[in-house]
């Protein structure tokens, strides 16, 4: 499969705390054929990470978390994302997803 990937990023510096909307769109099977659109919207964005709820791993009394470290992402994930912020300047972004019965992993870089 292939397609395209659009994730944006609302709320960076304000008090209410910055989100993540990921679109996959145009996805087509090498084989024929193509999927429905793919979309997440209001993923919390805390320390460069991104993900649903599924993949926390910890949570503790004052609010700290952690994403899952990467063995345990699979079938059980269904519905699934994750994904980080790369360089220095935050203009890069990665992850993994799983939805649909399709796994895969994404990555986009910011537009100038």
């Amino acid at each position: 499969y292939h397609g395209d990937a659009a994730v944006t990023a609302r709320g960076l510096g304000t008090e209410a705390g910055a989100s993540v909307d990921i679109v996959f769109s145009n996805i087509v099977s090498d084989a024929g054929g193509g999927v429905p659109d793919m979309r997440w919207d209001g993923l919390p964005l805390r320390d460069g990470q991104f993900g649903t709820d599924d993949v926390l791993f910890w949570r503790d009394g004052d609010g700290e978390y952690g994403y899952f470290p990467s063995d345990s992402f699979g079938a059980a994930a269904q519905g699934s994302i994750f994904g980080q912020t790369y360089g220095t300047e935050h203009d890069e972004v990665g992850g993994l997803f799983h939805r649909d019965g399709i796994a895969g992993a994404f990555a986009a870089r910011r537009e100038p």
